[in-house]
């Protein structure tokens, strides 16, 4: 098994199929993305080598018991129409995602590319 079926081999089917379904989201707004797992923070987070550190990381899925968290660090900047952003930190917002039809709810797909625009640029 690869990285990513290893860190959600322990979840349940419905969020493993959460799950892939954003990772295959994500591949088609952002193809040339690399996808890393990490696992002490149990995340399969989306990132640009092209920036420096952490500020080429765009998003990044947190499987959770229920539901994955698509977790967007710079989700503060990001435009948001829809109302689909929950939290109140400095930067990081988040997006609970519970079931796979969820994955196309209007406006997820602008701010994965959105997310994805600001990372690139730096």
């Amino acid at each position: 098994m690869g990285e990513v079926e290893d860190l959600l081999a322990g979840c349940s089917v419905d969020v493993r199929e959460v799950a892939e379904k954003l990772r295959a989201l994500i591949k088609v707004v952002a193809p040339d993305a690399q996808e890393r797992v990490y696992g002490g923070w149990q995340v399969i987070a989306y990132t640009y080598s092209c920036a420096p550190g952490m500020q080429g990381q765009f998003c990044a899925q947190s499987p959770q018991r229920t539901r994955v968290n698509l977790e967007f660090y710079r989700g503060a900047d990001l435009p948001d129409p829809q109302h689909l952003l929950e939290g109140t930190g400095k930067n990081l917002r988040h997006v609970k995602i519970t079931t796979p039809a969820d994955v196309e709810r209007p406006g997820l797909r602008e701010l994965i590319a959105s997310a994805a625009g600001l990372a690139r640029a730096g």
